[in-house]
């Protein structure tokens, strides 16, 4: 029994030392590209772990030219009996932006008409730490994200995902002062969105706020640069009573009072793309 004991640490620390490293970032990047050819990984190192599993440090993830994620650790455990079905099955934790994504992916057919389906949970996530978003010129997004998303992508219908989402404590910074304000903050942010190939329908964005609330829906498109990706949504906002005498302003070169006055809110439209979105009044 010894004897086997020292068989298997000697083995453990061949296995650690001699772990192909180069060799996995690179397959596991690859594999990424292959079913995503929009997306690009990047791993800075990779280690094999007990129980049985791989960690991969310093992950960016591109979405073609635009930075979409960062992760200080990916850790991917396989579910080890999947390893004998016509599937395989792992369950990964990614830390990143100061939170984690837990989640669970089943892989089937074979390159390259390999196919996923994958849940994932969302939790303290800050909003603000966002390679993407810090990008946009035009306004500052900071918050806690939880939530769910649920992918697949079959033969049949393509690419689809669902997204159910909270955004507790958003602060939106704008560049250009929206109705005496420069920045807004909002206690809570519900959203969700389904997604099919390129097309996203938004059912729902419900705002609780401050000085305000609101509530929009629309669609939107996933173009090859995220920039470029457009939104159309519709909805109404309604003030708070606190700052309705003073409310005054116009968007798109319309008077918001008259709205406030009559009926307490005001129907809003957002749209365009996401570095160069546009209010208006309906």
């Amino acid at each position: 029994m010894a004897y086997g004991i020292y068989v298997l640490l000697v083995a453990t620390i061949f296995i650690y030392f001699l772990f192909p490293a180069d060799k996995v970032k690179a397959h596991i990047a690859a594999q990424v590209g292959h079913m995503f050819p929009n997306l690009r990984m990047f791993i800075g190192n990779a280690s094999p772990i007990f129980p049985p599993g791989i960690r991969l440090y310093k992950v960016k993830l591109d979405y073609v030219t635009d930075r979409l994620l960062e992760a200080e650790i990916i850790t991917i455990f396989p579910d080890l009996l999947s390893l004998f079905g016509s599937s395989t099955a792992i369950k990964f934790t990614a830390s990143t932006q100061e939170g984690r994504i837990d989640g669970w992916a089943e892989f089937t057919g074979e390159m390259p008409d390999r196919r996923l389906k994958m849940d994932a949970d969302i939790s303290g996530v800050q909003l603000g730490e966002s390679p993407f978003l810090k990008s946009l010129a035009d306004y500052r997004l900071k918050g806690i994200i939880t939530g769910k998303v649920s992918y697949s992508d079959r033969r049949d219908n393509g690419q689809s995902a669902k997204v159910q989402i909270v955004i507790a404590d958003m602060q939106l910074s704008l560049a250009k002062s929206l109705l005496g304000f420069d920045a807004m903050k909002f206690d809570r942010v519900d959203a969700q969105a389904s997604l099919n190939n390129q097309q996203l329908t938004i059912s729902r964005l419900k705002l609780t706020g401050e000085l305000l609330d609101g509530d929009l829906s629309g669609t939107g498109f996933i173009a090859g640069r995220l920039k470029e990706s457009s939104i159309s949504l519709k909805g109404e906002i309604k003030p708070h009573q606190q700052i309705r005498p003073g409310l005054d302003g116009e968007i798109s070169g319309k008077s918001i009072l008259g709205f406030v006055s009559g009926k307490g809110s005001f129907p809003i439209t957002v749209s365009g793309t996401l570095d160069n979105l546009q209010l208006g009044l309906k």
